[in-house]
């Protein structure tokens, strides 16, 4: 159900999409990255360590 426009492409729109997400949620979870994800997953971890229980981290 995503736009196809989106006004923001880059780092800082990506990591507010995910912690859109993870308020949905609601409980911790484990983010996985892979390649240019893995600095978003690490990002989310040090933004809100109490969100994350564990990383995924590949080929980053």
């Amino acid at each position: 159900m995503s736009d196809r426009t989106v006004p923001t492409i880059g780092f800082d729109a990506w990591l507010k999409d995910l912690e859109t997400v993870a308020n949905t949620i609601g409980a911790p979870f484990v983010p996985m990255g892979m390649s240019q994800g893995a600095a978003l997953a690490n990002a989310q971890a040090a933004k809100r360590p109490d969100r994350v229980s564990a990383l995924i981290i590949i080929g980053g």
